[in-house]
């Protein structure tokens, strides 16, 4: 990637992205990342592939022993949304590269939004 400045006092902004597959699992083995300041190596080392996971494992954390009053718990204000309103959940799974999650609503008057990126 390389990014040309629109100002004429910027620097020219040039950053690589190297994904290593093994070749006889197809699986990644490594990402570097070379970017103007740094340069950061992520390897991936796999225990256990393809083994089936139990029901438990997609539960949420039990709520014994903290305040659960519905309310506290609430991901928007209101429960319906306004005519003008629009709700969102974007997820990123990584096949593309990066991973993130973003839940959010839109509205003529702003848009507003939390997650992981």
């Amino acid at each position: 990637m390389v990014r040309q400045p629109h100002n004429e006092y910027d620097r020219v902004f040039a950053a690589q992205l190297e994904w290593w597959i093994d070749a006889e699992t197809l699986l990644p083995a490594q990402v570097i990342e070379n970017s103007q300041y740094s340069s950061e190596t992520f390897r991936f080392h796999y225990e256990r592939l393809n083994q089936p996971l139990s029901d438990a494992a997609f539960k949420p954390p039990a709520t014994a022993g903290i305040n659960a009053r519905k309310s506290a718990f609430k991901l928007f204000k209101q429960e319906t949304p306004a005519p003008d309103e629009k709700r969102f959940l974007t997820i990123k799974d990584g096949c593309e590269g990066s991973m993130s999650g973003r839940l959010g609503w839109s509205s003529p008057s702003g848009t507003t939004s939390s997650g992981l990126n």
